[in-house]
């Protein structure tokens, strides 16, 4: 297994908090998962999650799905079958199939709010349900690949 995963960077911009965090995952695996997000995010706000991949993944549905952490040592670890959550849980999907939304078409962008009810779980057939995001110490983000993922570079983005 060879994912590489970048620490949040913080930046800020006209006020806003921008937090970034790069995903490279190569043929060898099939999860490509985020580490746990920085403590500049403030949970109890509404925020803005923003996914960007040049390549659809793997062949398969590809869902894309909201870890919550509550220590400093949240984290996900190992792939496929032996994908572990280590000081936190699994939460939800927010997409049930990323592929026909990466690449050309761009970036996909959740708002993510603990105070009201938003289109957490998305369906290809664009079939929203409703959830609220729990406020947390911490978030993961993961693509749950039902194969093999193909070599590539996913990009997180936080703006709050």
């Amino acid at each position: 297994m060879a994912l590489t995963q970048s620490a949040w960077t913080d930046t800020t911009v006209d006020g806003q908090l921008i937090s970034k965090c790069t995903v490279i995952c190569t043929t060898g695996e099939h999860d490509a998962y985020t580490l746990k997000t920085s403590t500049a995010l403030n949970p109890e706000l509404p925020w803005r999650l923003v996914f960007h991949s040049i390549a659809a993944g793997d062949g398969e549905a590809l869902p894309f799905e909201i870890y919550v952490g509550y220590s400093s040592s949240f984290a996900l670890s190992g792939d496929d079958s032996t994908l572990a959550v280590t000081d936190g849980a699994y939460f939800s999907e927010l997409y049930d199939d990323v592929r026909p939304a990466v690449g050309a078409a761009g970036a996909l962008t959740f708002m993510m709010s603990p105070d009201t009810e938003v289109a957490d779980v998305v369906t290809t057939t664009n079939n929203p349900a409703k959830m609220q995001i729990p406020v947390a110490p911490y978030y993961a983000f993961n693509l749950n690949g039902g194969s093999a993922l193909v070599a590539t570079t996913h990009t997180f983005i936080i703006i709050q």
